[in-house]
């Protein structure tokens, strides 16, 4: 609450929600799109992170939608904001985009990162001189010609260090857990690992030491 007061935010209504500070006197609200549906531990979340929200003065509501309407709002940039998965912070340099702005179902960059991907996209807009885009796509393009690996991943730690000084992203919660299921006969799945997009995500686990215990009945 203290960082909205600093930033000019510290003006309430009779609610106890901060004002925007343009003189307007309109409470600061914003929505929160996703696919989430009612009883899902996914909108339980979304919903708690609002509460949060709720007690330092921040004015939020959620709208949860089928995933094509979802598509057609994040396509059009008209979003306040997303509750959405992150993902590919496995092996990250592979698929670079949720990282440089550019993957748009997670639209944190908006119409910049929607620029980046097509200049002529009518709902993309360059981001303005200094801003921090510049400085992961600068770095991304080093990323991406360095042939060693060592050096690779020193560069992308730069753009780490971005994230962690701008926070373009707020993560509330780690990686729910994901069941997968296993007939009996099978052994030596290794469990507590990550179900992620660059490991394909359950599939590629550890194959090399799974076994049958009748593996006769599996040539």
């Amino acid at each position: 609450m203290q960082l909205l007061d600093d930033s000019g935010y510290a003006e309430r209504d009779a609610d106890g929600f901060s004002l925007w500070k343009d003189g307007s006197g309109e409470t600061l609200s914003f929505i929160i799109e996703g696919t989430s549906q009612p009883g899902t531990p996914e909108e339980d979340s979304v919903l708690t992170i609002i509460k949060y929200y709720a007690e330092i003065g921040l004015k939020a509501t959620y709208k949860g939608m089928e995933r094509s309407l979802y598509t057609e709002h994040w396509s059009a940039n008209t979003q306040d904001a997303v509750y959405w998965g992150g993902y590919r912070d496995l092996l990250p340099i592979l698929t670079p985009s949720p990282w440089i702005g550019t993957e748009l179902d997670r639209p944190w960059a908006g119409a910049f990162g929607r620029w980046k991907v097509d200049e002529n996209d009518a709902n993309g807009e360059p981001p303005p001189d200094g801003h921090f885009l510049w400085d992961i796509w600068a770095i991304w393009d080093k990323v991406s010609a360095e042939p060693d690996p060592a050096t690779r991943d020193e560069l992308f730690f730069q753009i780490l260090d971005i994230w962690a000084e701008e926070i373009p992203i707020v993560g509330y919660l780690g990686q729910s857990p994901a069941l997968i299921i296993m007939k009996n006969q099978m052994h030596n799945y290794i469990g507590g690992q990550p179900v992620n997009d660059g490991l394909e995500d359950e599939h590629f686990l550890n194959p090399q030491l799974l076994s049958w215990e009748d593996p006769e009945n599996h040539m």
